[in-house]
């Protein structure tokens, strides 16, 4: 278990706080991971204590920095990815990695 992870049970400790401000960065660097492999699917626990923490600004900012590697060269593995990131955290997927027929639903 990480420190982050830890501090949440220490009391009258806000992660929330310590975390935003380093939300840019923790996206890019996020980002730079899963498209890289480095962070596989059966890893989004150690991306989706970021959404716990920040909200759902943090997800939808990852989506963001996602978007443009989407291509037919990381489409399989960033769908596979997205799609556990969803399960694990609840957040849906980006209308990006959705079929027309999902994203209409």
């Amino acid at each position: 278990e990480g420190v982050v992870q830890k501090s949440k049970n220490i009391p009258g400790l806000d992660g929330r706080a310590i975390t935003k401000p380093l939300e840019g960065d923790l996206v890019k660097k996020c980002g730079a991971s899963i498209r890289a492999g480095k962070l596989k699917p059966e890893q989004v626990n150690t991306v989706g204590i970021f959404n716990r923490l920040m909200g759902d600004s943090f997800s939808q900012k990852l989506f963001e920095e996602l978007k443009p590697s989407y291509t037919e060269e990381l489409r399989a593995m960033l769908t596979e990815w997205l799609m556990a990131y969803s399960e694990h955290t609840g957040v849906e997927l980006p209308p990006y990695c959705m079929n027309s027929d999902q994203a209409e639903a």
